[in-house]
């Protein structure tokens, strides 16, 4: 919650929105409801915010970087754990 008030301050810039991301995915891997219905909220208050602003590329490329880093630590996830058990069956 912080990040998001500080990017609507203007403290923070949209390539924050990389580690915003990795950080819901870590959110949702822990407490998936609460976690969704947090970032649904922030979602919709962020895409409320850049049409207010008439930032729709903004807006486009902010979604597109958290979900980067969303997908990337739930594939980094799978991984660790998918390589994890195979190591230990090899050794």
């Amino acid at each position: 919650m912080n990040f998001i008030l500080a990017y609507l301050i203007g403290h923070r810039k949209d390539e924050g929105f990389i580690l915003y991301g990795a950080i819901a995915a870590v959110a949702f891997l822990i407490d998936p409801m609460t976690s969704a219905l947090f970032y649904l909220l922030a979602f919709l208050g962020l895409t409320a915010f850049n049409i207010k602003q008439k930032r729709w590329a903004r807006g486009f490329y902010q979604l597109l970087a958290a979900l980067l880093g969303f997908f990337t630590r739930l594939l980094s996830n799978w991984l660790y754990h998918r390589f994890e058990s195979d190591f230990w069956l090899c050794h």
